[in-house]
């Protein structure tokens, strides 16, 4: 029943608890081919993409919105899914999603319903602007926030993995204590433990 606008929210405000308010997205410069980076705060981000108010709007006892008889409501994650599990086509899947979030039947009514709904459940996935480092050349990057922070996660779990691999290897500790500490800890370990490898590995090459 959760609004599909406010899924990625929850994954941005959990992207900034596990690792800082700052976030850095990579890109490749579409004029001299250097790659940068677009740097924003989440804190910022969301709130310049926080829900409006609207005049006028009301609620029936459905939980619909209601605008100058105009009926509609924010599309919810499990809405999302059904219409995705009838048709893979995603022009298909948003006519069916628009059926099922807004009873307007003229142009005009289905205009100010998607206005409203924009400014009452904004969407966070958005273009980036920025410039680049080498070229100065204007940079845009389409942000789709749920999907960069879930890659990122994945990343991490790779990570965290490597980190028990060594610890447990070079100090005999159990998976279960590994993953008890804290995170900054457990990656102070395995830092400590690559560097002694890789002065192993120049001390070797010397000889």
């Amino acid at each position: 029943d959760l609004p599909a606008a406010d899924l990625d929210a929850a994954l941005l405000a959990l992207r900034a608890f596990l690792r800082g308010d700052r976030l850095v997205a990579e890109i490749n410069c579409q004029y001299c081919g250097a790659r940068g980076d677009l740097s924003f705060s989440i804190a910022d981000y969301l709130k310049e993409h926080r829900p409006k108010p609207v005049r006028g709007l009301e609620y029936d006892k459905e939980g619909w919105c209601v605008l100058k008889g105009v009926r509609f409501r924010p599309p919810t994650l499990g809405l999302l899914l059904e219409c995705w599990q009838q048709t893979s086509d995603e022009n298909e899947a948003a006519g069916l999603l628009e059926e099922a979030c807004l009873k307007a039947d003229g142009a005009p009514e289905r205009r100010r319903a998607r206005r409203a709904l924009a400014r009452i459940a904004p969407l966070l996935t958005n273009e980036l602007e920025g410039s680049c480092h080498h070229c100065g050349e204007a940079l845009n990057a389409w942000f789709e926030p749920g999907e960069f922070v879930l890659a990122e996660l994945r990343q991490e779990a790779l990570a965290v993995f490597e980190e028990v691999h060594l610890l447990a290897s070079n100090y005999g500790w159990s998976e279960q204590a590994i993953l008890a500490m804290p995170a900054s800890r457990r990656t102070r370990y395995a830092n400590m433990i690559a560097s002694d490898l890789d002065w192993r590995r120049a001390q070797t090459a010397l000889l």
